[in-house]
């Protein structure tokens, strides 16, 4: 198929569009990964979808799913989600410890990105949680920085109801069941104390080397390093509107949990362990629920929303 000119081929921007995004230009060549949790089976059904927007094929989506000790009706409902959604590069983890899986899981996106990405294409490397939008100049400002990728900051999403923190529901659209954004999590002065900075988008071959992740936060080129953790230098990338983080759902709440069980993450200030003192089980009548401590003064976290500009596709071709 011949392409259009370069004219009709730009999107244009609408702040009332949120089905699209400035990555359909390459689309052919953007690639999506990740490794989830099939308890989070409604959550992943969201992020496939907000990933379709922004211009990935469920040709080029690629999961690990881990079983995570789930009853098998669980793992069936994964299936039939990813299977719904068209994605048939599906690894299935069966269930390990909280710390073997994220050393399994670095060595499986790195593996991916020496074996299985197109030296021409893009990454995006995100969370089941995590939610990436890219503006419509994203490509233009990546050749104008001449950068190799771009990074964008979290920013938490929950409930307008803070007096519980319930599972995701498969309707309506994430977004309008956490239509709430607060700066929960930072480097500093935060509920919980870690790196917001996430690596956004990723050219598959920066600078010529192939590129690996030291940390789900870094990456490095060769001897260049893009990402980490915030810096006035913009740590190699073009930063982007911060992003939605859908880690205040009961989902999320228990795998924090569970890892907490697990060992991982063993000081008492790591992110799971801080995260857990967010939160506290609802009265005894309703079952599988919590709510935010009164000690986390949500409140005075609430910020606006900061996904920035969507953009309307391109036409199709006739």
């Amino acid at each position: 198929m011949e392409h259009a000119s370069a004219s009709a081929q730009r999107p244009t921007c609408s702040t009332e569009s949120s089905n699209s995004s400035g990555l359909w230009p390459i689309s052919d060549q953007l690639h999506l990964w990740t490794c989830a949790t099939a308890r989070s089976h409604v959550l992943l059904r969201h992020w496939l979808h907000h990933y379709q927007q922004q211009g990935v094929r469920a040709a080029n989506a690629h999961v690990i799913v881990h079983e995570d000790f789930a009853p098998p009706h669980t793992v069936r409902s994964a299936r039939h989600v990813l299977e719904s959604a068209g994605v048939v590069d599906v690894t299935w983890q069966p269930s390990v410890n909280s710390t073997v899986l994220e050393l399994l899981k670095l060595k499986h996106i790195n593996t991916f990105i020496r074996e299985g990405l197109p030296p021409d294409g893009w990454l995006i490397f995100a969370d089941a949680d995590e939610f990436f939008v890219y503006p419509c100049d994203t490509l233009q400002a990546l050749r104008r920085a001449k950068r190799e990728a771009a990074c964008a900051f979290q920013q938490d999403r929950v409930a307008e109801d803070l007096s519980s923190i319930l599972s995701v529901q498969a309707n309506p659209p994430i977004e309008q069941q956490y239509p709430r954004c607060a700066k929960l999590r930072a480097l500093l002065h935060a509920n919980v104390q870690g790196n917001p900075l996430k690596i956004a988008l990723l050219r598959a071959r920066p600078w010529g080397q192939v590129p690996y992740y030291y940390t789900a936060h870094r990456v490095y080129a060769g001897k260049k390093s893009i990402g980490g953790f915030p810096s006035g230098s913009g740590n190699g990338c073009v930063m982007l509107p911060r992003f939605a983080h859908y880690a205040m759902t009961y989902e999320a709440i228990e795998l924090s949990r569970r890892r907490v069980a697990d060992g991982y993450g063993f000081s008492t200030g790591s992110t799971y362990m801080q995260t857990m003192r967010l939160v506290v089980p609802c009265n005894a009548t309703r079952n599988g629920c919590y709510q935010f401590a009164p000690t986390a003064k949500v409140e005075s976290r609430l910020m606006p929303c900061g996904e920035g500009c969507s953009c309307v596709p391109p036409p199709a071709e006739r």
